[in-house]
């Protein structure tokens, strides 16, 4: 089975390799990663203390890779915490991340490659985030009996179904995993499915919910509205981690509701750097008057692309109602839709929520937002531009959600911390 994975591993990459080359040429999205990749990269000196290695693909996971290294060196002061990625977004997020010991790209799913980063680290245990699992990292992980969990695990029905396809071969991709540690019991049961033992599979929560977002002072939400040109005497929508398609209905809903609301403002902050150019071209032909943050000192305006990163938060913290993107569209299936409810705002989300049943099912609970498609979206936010009360009810619920779904973070480290002292 080794045999026949890394043989059509071997033929994919050869295969692909033309067509990466081409991309390497045109966009600077993949350069940095791919040597890296290939093993072409070095790792800071790591330190005494126990190693623990988190595996975050992109932004999404490196929230929960964040909130992990906060409270393992809260239990183990002297741990050394190791992040690696494989978007290049995400080990941007990683490198700021306070108390990691070394950050790095995670290695092409080569045997040899696998077993190199393995050796410099010598981690104590890893903790793979949420879905990505490749097989030969986890097979070596296996030879050297090093334990392996699953953090904020999920698993979709159409990854269910190619297990349960392939059960010789799902085995022995999941096998070397101590414990499964899901978000919700939708999760559970599709495990279970998958022929987990129940014993190694628990509801842990979410991790995300955990999080402790940044919190600005007086002083500081006043930098940052000279910061970037914004009124405090302006409602503030905040368009957050849009995709291809829904800067074009963020735009859309701008100029609607400019004509009963004149004095409106609207932040948009895509998900991806690498569209910044693209989608600031966009908005130049449409005719907008807008401002891109990143050229400061920035005038005061009501249309802000925001084309910087780590800054999304501060924004819902000073919006007014915050629309939740990745939803808008088919091809994403969601983000983190109470990322808003952190600060007491409502927030807004599309129909596509498939891959954060579990937020969705929160909202349902609490209804801490509204949920439409796009052509509902301008009436949705005109609510909330109309009541002040309407939002504060909202963002009461919002911060009733988080309360009582917190606490998934020291459950599983309870658990694993358990789990490695049998080892010992």
């Amino acid at each position: 089975m080794t045999f026949i994975y890394n043989s059509l591993l071997f033929l994919l990459a050869v295969l692909y390799a033309p067509i990466h080359l081409v991309k390497l040429c045109f966009s600077s999205k993949y350069r940095h990663s791919t040597f890296a990749r290939l093993g072409f990269q070095k790792i800071a000196a790591l330190g005494k203390g126990p190693r623990y290695w988190i595996h975050a693909v992109s932004v999404g996971e490196n929230q929960v890779a964040k909130t992990l290294t906060a409270e393992i060196l809260e239990r183990q002061p002297n741990a050394q915490i190791v992040i690696s990625t494989i978007t290049e977004t995400g080990q941007a997020v990683a490198r700021s991340i306070q108390g990691t010991a070394a950050t790095f790209y995670y290695p092409l799913d080569f045997s040899f490659l696998a077993s190199s980063m393995l050796n410099k680290v010598k981690p104590n245990a890893v903790f793979i985030v949420e879905t990505d699992l490749w097989f030969n990292f986890l097979d070596q992980c296996r030879r050297r009996k090093t334990p392996v969990f699953l953090v904020n695990g999920k698993v979709s029905e159409t990854t269910l179904k190619r297990y349960q396809q392939f059960p010789k071969l799902a085995a022995r991709l999941l096998a070397p995993f101590h414990h499964f540690f899901v978000q919700s019991q939708t999760y559970k049961d599709r495990f279970e499915q998958a022929s987990i033992p129940s014993g190694k599979v628990s509801v842990a929560g979410n991790v995300k919910l955990d999080n402790k977002p940044p919190q600005m002072s007086a002083e500081e939400t006043v930098a940052f509205a000279a910061s970037y040109g914004l009124s405090h005497e302006k409602p503030l929508i905040v368009f957050g981690s849009t995709h291809v398609g829904e800067e074009e209905l963020a735009l859309e809903v701008y100029l609607a509701l400019k004509k009963e609301f004149p004095n409106l403002q609207v932040a948009l902050v895509p998900r991806h750097p690498e569209r910044f150019n693209e989608i600031a071209e966009m908005l130049q032909r449409s005719g907008v008057g807008f401002r891109r943050a990143s050229q400061k000192p920035l005038k005061a305006t009501d249309f802000i692309l925001v084309d910087e990163m780590g800054v999304l938060m501060n924004f819902y913290s000073f919006s007014t109602v915050g629309v939740v993107a990745g939803t808008f569209t088919p091809h994403v299936g969601g983000h983190n839709i109470l990322e808003p409810s952190f600060y007491g705002k409502p927030f807004v989300y599309g129909p596509w929520i498939y891959k954060q049943p579990g937020f969705h099912q929160m909202n349902l609970d609490f209804e801490a937002g509204v949920q439409c498609v796009g052509e509902e979206l301008v009436g949705e936010l005109r609510k909330f531009l109309k009541s002040p009360e309407l939002c504060e009810e909202y963002g009461k619920r919002g911060l009733q959600a988080l309360s009582a779904s917190k606490g998934a973070t020291s459950r599983i480290l309870d658990e694993v911390m358990k789990e490695l002292s049998k080892n010992e």
